[in-house]
């Protein structure tokens, strides 16, 4: 296992192995609903040596960071060696999981002096993941981190750059990617089995947005402050935190950074295109809602040979089914969402895929890609470039709503095509002292 002390070798070009840990998973089982997660982490897990195992961090220690500890916790390739998190109770809670060998701190920063930690999974809202990442990154430490990549495309981009500076591995937690079925997806439309493809839908229907409750005094135990990090400060609410922290734009960018990442990325990759070269948006909001982000939204963007629509609240490619992709071809269609995938005509993906076609691994798990990336430095199949890539998208499509207008994207240079108001938006100044 290369060391966080010793200079590591350059990534490859690799896509080693991994298993999918999907998001609606998460939500049906185990503790908090989110313990799918928990089958997929365990189902690779081999013997290993203690001087083998990976020195691991673990900073966000709620929802989905919390089933991640569960995990970890007896997986014997990790060693669990500090665990951060700004609620108190978590924090305790969390080193109990861990037997308290792992050493606990409200603040990431002492957990990246911890000695010989040689990588960190980042489980915090959204707004946190880019600063810390980076901050991990520069600590000589590998980075798994939830997705979105990061809050706005600058933050994006630093993490990238910063990963390709110090050949550090980046896994971003678009766990759809480990999926057999959306490999096989994948593998169908850059095979052509569905001829051209110029239109692509993806959907997703749902609710939880909170309602309108009074600021209040944070919890005994809570670190408000910490927990805003480079955000503006606001007083603390409980409509806001722990949970709906992702339907303000402060912290999150409603269901099309929570849940449209993960369709994103899957049309990204099966296209081969992942650079929109313009987005249109429109929406409803929520009246007198508190929070800001819409309750329904369509949004439509154009890339070099097709187009890709999102809908929240509004399309729904079939009945049965609250998300997923249509892939509308010149031959037939396919609808694939986390059950399972459809191929209409059905004798489109026969014969199966063979040595003049497009192919893909199959893989074990997605940590355990994380962990063969961080052994060989090869690259990931969900590194930092394609979580910055799917997350970079679905912020365009927010701005675009709130701009109120269609917005041209010059992807290289990540700005806007003359549009000096618009690029203002795609970064913030973090507040101090949690910048970079």
């Amino acid at each position: 296992m290369p060391s966080r002390r010793t200079e590591p070798g350059r990534a490859g070009g690799g896509q080693p192995p991994r298993r999918d840990l999907s998001r609606r998973e998460f939500l049906r089982r185990g503790a908090l609903g989110l313990g799918g997660c928990l089958w997929g982490w365990h189902a690779a897990c081999g013997a290993a040596a203690p001087s083998n195992r990976l020195n691991l961090g673990c900073i966000g220690l709620g929802a989905i960071g919390g089933v991640h500890l569960t995990a970890l916790a007896s997986d014997p390739r990790v060693e669990l060696r500090a665990v951060c998190d700004v609620d108190r109770e978590r924090l305790r809670q969390a080193r109990g999981v861990t037997a308290k060998r792992a050493r606990g701190s409200a603040d990431y920063r002492e957990l990246l002096a911890t000695p010989d930690l040689e990588a960190v999974l980042i489980a915090t809202p959204d707004h946190q993941h880019a600063t810390m990442a980076v901050a991990a990154l520069r600590a000589g430490c590998d980075v798994y981190v939830e997705k979105p990549l990061a809050w706005g495309v600058a933050e994006g981009r630093a993490v990238v750059d910063t990963a390709r500076r110090l050949h550090r591995i980046v896994q971003v937690g678009t766990q759809q990617r480990a999926q057999s079925h959306f490999r096989q997806v994948v593998e169908l439309v850059r095979s052509g089995r569905l001829g051209e493809v110029k239109l692509v839908r993806c959907w997703k229907v749902g609710t939880g947005t909170p309602k309108a409750v009074p600021d209040s005094a944070p919890p005994a135990g809570l670190d408000w402050d910490r927990w805003l990090g480079p955000a503006p400060w606001r007083p603390f609410n409980a409509g806001l935190c722990p949970y709906h922290w992702r339907w303000y734009w402060d912290f999150g960018g409603g269901y099309l950074t929570d849940w449209g990442v993960h369709l994103v990325d899957i049309v990204h990759w099966a296209m081969g295109e992942d650079r929109p070269r313009s987005v249109e948006a429109t929406g409803t909001f929520e009246p007198d809602a508190p929070h800001d982000t819409p309750a329904t939204m369509d949004a439509t963007f154009e890339y070099r040979g097709f187009r890709l629509s999102w809908s929240q609240n509004g399309f729904r490619g079939a009945p049965d089914r609250d998300h997923g992709i249509l892939f509308y071809g010149s031959k037939g269609r396919l609808l694939v969402d986390r059950n399972g995938f459809q191929v209409t005509p059905g004798d489109l993906r026969l014969p199966p895929i063979g040595p003049g076609d497009f192919q893909l691994p199959r893989v074990k798990g997605h940590f355990d890609e994380f962990l063969t990336s961080v052994r060989s430095r090869s690259v990931p199949s969900s590194d930092a470039a394609v979580g910055h890539a799917a997350s970079t998208a679905c912020v365009l499509g927010n701005l675009a709503l709130r701009l109120g207008r269609k917005l041209t994207w010059d992807g290289g240079a990540e700005r806007f095509v003359d549009d000096p108001e618009a690029d203002r938006l795609l970064a913030r100044t973090p507040r101090a002292p949690y910048g970079w």
